[in-house]
């Protein structure tokens, strides 16, 4: 493990949290929406990809309000807007639902990337940097891995509830993170 300082760790837990979150979610969307929520295959699929779709809003969006507003409120801003997505999610009932639910988590999570970038860059030395981003990109697959199995050993399509209650703590791990971010003391 690589030397670095405290922010950057927390930083990097909280990366690894809001993906841990995704991972119980994301992989089982299409089952949700389609399975557990009766939504037809083809409209299900599409809502699926209004998550990747809203990336190429929020990337682009993430980065702009960085540069305007910081990395820090730029991150919380995002953080809000995928929790609240992942939320919305948990409630679908139709199919517009679904695309608008999938959309405002796409576009939170995407806005999250960019800004946090922009914010690990700013709490290490720049020698530092390829080691933060390495552990980084470790840290959120470890997160999307381990939460595809918390969640496989969880949901039952029978059992909406079970498919609600991963969808709620995928919302709280975004949300979990924003209190310590304004708590860090960042230069």
């Amino acid at each position: 493990m690589p030397e670095l300082p405290r922010n950057a760790w927390i930083l990097l837990g909280g990366a690894g949290l809001s993906a841990l979150g995704t991972g119980m979610t994301l992989p089982f969307l299409l089952v949700y929406l389609s399975q557990v929520r009766g939504i037809e295959m083809g409209l299900a699929g599409l809502a699926v990809s209004t998550v990747a779709l809203a990336g190429f809003v929020g990337n682009p969006l993430g980065g702009w309000l960085a540069d305007r507003t910081g990395p820090r409120n730029a991150l919380a801003a995002g953080l809000v807007a995928a929790a609240a997505g992942a939320f919305a999610v948990a409630g679908v009932d139709e199919a517009w639902h679904g695309f608008g639910a999938a959309a405002v988590v796409g576009l939170g999570a995407a806005i999250c990337w960019p800004a946090q970038d922009a914010l690990l860059s700013t709490v290490v030395r720049p020698d530092q940097r390829s080691s933060v981003f390495a552990v980084r990109h470790a840290a959120v697959n470890a997160g999307f891995g381990m939460g595809g199995v918390v969640a496989a050993a969880l949901v039952q399509v029978s059992s909406p509830g079970t498919f609600e209650l991963l969808y709620v703590v995928d919302g709280l791990s975004f949300l979990a993170f924003v209190p310590i971010l304004f708590a860090m003391r960042v230069g």
